[in-house]
């Protein structure tokens, strides 16, 4: 997990952003300084059962994956970890080996409570 925490560190000053980017593809390394700025976290290759994403308690996060099941398995990830709101979507990133699925959900603590 990168960039993690430049945004604990904003939770830890009272600080939350309106949106965390949850990005489970590899950033640019010329441009990580820049978005790791405490809005954008990347899990790309991660075991996504050993992410401790506590730091999402409460926040709205966009999210996505290179494959429906890894999509629906960080969507799991970030609603156990307390985030309020997630969108999250299977977003292939080699059309030609997969097929695009039409999953994205859209889920609100509040309506689920």
């Amino acid at each position: 997990m990168r960039g993690a925490d430049k945004l604990i560190a904003l939770r830890k000053a009272g600080k939350r952003p309106a949106v965390v980017f949850l990005n489970d593809y590899s950033t640019n390394p010329e441009i990580a300084a820049e978005v790791f700025d405490g809005t954008t976290v990347e899990i790309a290759g991660d075991d996504l059962s050993g992410l401790d994403l506590r730091f999402l308690v409460g926040l709205t996060v966009s999210t996505g994956a290179a494959t429906e099941k890894r999509a629906r398995a960080i969507l799991e990830a970030c609603k156990h970890a307390g985030a309020a709101v997630v969108a999250c979507c299977h977003i292939p990133t080699n059309p030609q080996d997969q097929k695009p699925t039409d999953f994205l959900e859209i889920w609100n603590a509040n309506h689920h409570a």
